[in-house]
């Protein structure tokens, strides 16, 4: 059945997100919209297109959730599924998106992740992209199976919400430390390495907070880990760029905002993941970016 969608966020992820949604005719309507009307000139009022949908994209940063939940929490009906595309913890509370959405949206059981190697740079140019659609509700997993299911982005599913929500937070962290790495041109059999080392340490912690290990291994983790570790449209490696070129960038990322309270919730275990705690340091300014390369 054709589906209401609407579209919450018009950065780059947001538009990606209706890009591919266009290309399906398994809709009736997609309305957008945006905080910032110099973004979304054309957005209606949420209160005339959240009750009618059938199923909202969160494509807004993890900061950003717990604020847009007041504005649109009580329009939200209970049968609307919303999707997250957002990568990160909560800052006050460290929670990870799952749980995050979880608790500023309890009225809805119809939750669910898509999360994998999706740059917004690259769909926009129909460029092949994939995801993995995590919830643990089965009955809407395939129904958002079905949704993409005549788009250009290639879809898998999980029921594994906790593991995807953390692969999405660490592949951003690391992919701090390929661009301080790649930045000191060290070499491709470093870049090797250095890829082994990351995704060893993502294993550990994924299982160790409570994800899936074969979750590292999908879409939502080591696939996306190469794409964002690598690309120069990714903001996250152009950060870690940054701290080396620059000494101190003038931008956040998602994986800079997150590393600091992902830290506090891995807490005592730190040290078992010395990529991960390095990496940790430098953003808050307590190592040099050479001291990553000590590491090796």
């Amino acid at each position: 059945m054709p589906k209401r969608f609407v579209i919450i966020g018009q950065g780059p992820a947001g538009k990606a997100v209706k890009h591919i949604l266009d290309a399906t005719k398994n809709h009736v309507s997609i309305e957008c919209w945006d905080i910032d009307i110099k973004v979304c000139p054309n957005r209606k009022p949420l209160q005339t297109i959240v009750p009618k949908a059938d199923i909202i994209f969160l494509c807004i940063p993890s900061w950003a959730i717990r604020a847009a939940a007041k504005d649109l929490g009580y329009l939200i009906k209970k049968q609307t599924g919303i999707v997250s595309v957002s990568k990160g913890l909560d800052r006050s509370t460290e929670a990870t998106v799952d749980e995050l959405i979880a608790e500023v949206f309890p009225r809805t059981k119809r939750i669910a992740l898509l999360s994998g190697p999706m740059l917004a740079e690259e769909i926009m140019q129909n460029k092949p992209a994939a995801a993995l659609i995590a919830s643990p509700n089965k009955a809407f997993r395939e129904e958002l199976e079905k949704v993409f299911k005549q788009t250009r982005l290639q879809v898998e599913t999980s029921s594994d919400v906790r593991g995807v929500a953390l692969c999405g937070i660490l592949k951003n962290i690391y992919a701090i430390g390929f661009g301080i790495s790649q930045a000191q041109h060290p070499g491709d059999n470093f870049r090797g390495m250095f890829a082994y080392r990351c995704i060893e340490e993502m294993r550990r912690i994924v299982v160790s907070l409570g994800g899936e290990e074969d979750t590292v291994c999908s879409y939502a983790g080591i696939s996306d880990l190469i794409s964002t570790g690598f690309s120069k449209h990714s903001k996250n490696h152009t950060y870690g760029r940054a701290l080396v070129e620059s000494g101190k960038p003038d931008f956040d990322s998602e994986g800079s905002v997150s590393v600091g309270p992902l830290s506090k919730r891995i807490g005592k275990r730190m040290n078992q993941y010395p990529i991960f705690k390095m990496i940790d340091q430098i953003v808050a300014r307590k190592k040099k970016v050479s001291d990553l390369m000590k590491l090796f």
